[in-house]
């Protein structure tokens, strides 16, 4: 029993639209690829998830209501973790604190700062003027 995030989607579209032609739609498929992807999940299951009413849209049975929750519920957590696993690897973050003497930093790099933040809009950068070295340590 394997159902694809599309075929949930599919799913909870039409429970939320309270039509397959609507969820259709919204999702910009076909009808029939929608109904053919429920009547799949319903016969794999050996449940109905949906109550067809002619001409006026469909209504989740008690076991569908259940189980759109729950696929919304895996839904979710996809996007989570996709949106998670994308920002691991494409950026920067934390924190960078740079320690130097002013006459140091001035001429070695001024326009660090500001390079780093567009480079890395998830990271914050600090600058420490030096008088001593004890000054540099945090």
């Amino acid at each position: 029993m394997r159902f694809s995030l599309r075929a949930l989607r599919y799913m909870v579209e039409t429970a939320d639209a309270g039509s397959v032609t609507e969820a259709a739609k919204r999702l910009n498929v076909s009808q029939p690829s929608i109904s053919a992807v429920l009547s799949q999940i319903e016969a794999e299951l050996g449940i109905q998830v949906f109550v067809r009413h002619l001409a006026k849209g469909v209504t989740l049975s008690s076991a569908g209501q259940r189980l759109v929750n729950d696929a919304q519920l895996l839904l979710n957590h996809a996007r989570d973790f996709a949106q998670s696993a994308q920002s691991v690897g494409n950026t920067l973050h934390g924190e960078i604190v740079v320690g130097s003497f002013l006459t140091l930093a001035t001429a070695s790099c001024p326009d660090c700062s500001p390079a780093f933040a567009n480079g890395s809009p998830a990271s914050r950068s600090s600058w420490r003027k030096a008088t001593s070295r004890k000054s540099l340590t945090p």
